[in-house]
């Protein structure tokens, strides 16, 4: 794929620039993002789901934890930018 995918660049506006610069120059960076787009439209399709609550509240739980560690990936990646303070955790 060629493009960035929307998501990532909506969950960190902040980020938009240094992401589009690294997504074409770093390969990890390309796949991290196209993972968490994945793995969001999971977690967005398993809202949706039938299924009894406690297995969709742990499917929900793990989804998130997986999007976390995502983000934190990334933005171990991208480094801090000057100035700013740490990014709160993902709570879709």
């Amino acid at each position: 794929m060629s493009q960035i995918e929307p998501r990532i660049l909506e969950r960190f506006p902040g980020y938009r620039e240094r992401i589009l610069r690294k997504y074409f120059q770093d390969v990890a960076v390309a796949e991290l993002c196209r993972d968490y787009d994945c793995l969001i439209e999971t977690l967005e399709a398993a809202k949706s789901r039938q299924g009894t609550a406690s297995q969709a509240g742990d499917l929900r739980q793990e989804l998130l934890d997986l999007a976390n560690a995502l983000e934190q990936e990334l933005m171990d990646r991208l480094g801090p930018e000057p100035g700013e303070g740490h990014r709160e955790a993902n709570s879709a």
